[in-house]
């Protein structure tokens, strides 16, 4: 039997992929809306489900032929005797656009806490920047370093070096100077000012930002914003 209630949201889920093209975007709405996986008890009368959406789980709800009643046995698809509660036209645009999204990159390793790490590339070289940290006199230095530290002809990159706190406030600065109609940079900005750190800043600033361009030679410092959804608003440096 189809919970109504259920079917509604998750019709709705479609639409909003549909309208945003974008996983991000669309988590970032699901996590606004407080939208979760389906909750239900298992015979042991333990709770399941009801957590978050993340990448994994909204692809695995938006590639669910059941949705469209449908089964899938031995390789091949058959039309199921349940009702399908998505329309056929709008699950078929969504695997179109599933299909066409880039591939998951690997997240580089992040032991060091670093708000852009992974985010931040050299202007003057094109190569990514990555987090370094050393400890002189029981005094712990972070920074961030060119990949290459040198331009294509050999000669030293002038954006090989530069302390990390030094760019992670001027990023922050450049964030909170500008138009925050970006929701997510908005939160960022919020979050670096009460003190908030660790995993939780470094996921706001992954959900915010695309990229960081760091010129070396005159210290300029160029963001751009992830995508929002159409309509949303967006901040623009």
């Amino acid at each position: 039997m189809v919970n109504e209630a259920e079917a509604e949201r998750v019709r709705g889920i479609f639409q909003l992929f549909e309208k945003n093209r974008s996983t991000e975007c669309t988590l970032e709405e699901l996590q606004r809306r407080g939208w979760t996986t389906k909750a239900w008890m298992t015979q042991g009368q333990k709770p399941y489900g009801g957590a978050s959406f993340n990448e994994h789980s909204l692809k695995r709800l938006l590639s669910n032929e059941l949705y469209v009643g449908s089964v899938r046995y031995q390789g091949k698809l058959y039309r199921g005797e349940q009702k399908g509660i998505v329309a056929p036209g709008l699950w078929t645009r969504v695997k179109v656009i599933l299909e066409a999204l880039p591939p998951p990159v690997a997240k580089p390793r992040n032991k060091n806490g670093a708000l852009l790490q992974g985010l931040l590339r050299c202007a003057c070289c094109g190569k990514a920047m990555t987090a370094r940290a050393t400890t002189h006199a029981e005094r712990r230095y972070r920074y961030y370093v060119c990949h290459s530290g040198r331009h294509a002809g050999g000669s030293p990159c002038p954006g090989h070096y530069v302390p990390a706190q030094t760019l992670e406030e001027s990023v922050i600065e450049h964030l909170r100077g500008g138009n925050l109609q970006h929701a997510a940079a908005r939160k960022l900005v919020k979050a670096y000012a009460a003190g908030t750190g660790g995993p939780e800043l470094v996921a706001l600033a992954g959900a915010a930002i695309h990229s960081v361009f760091y010129d070396g030679a005159t210290q300029e410092v160029t963001i751009r914003l992830r995508p929002i959804p159409e309509g949303a608003g967006a901040g623009k440096r």
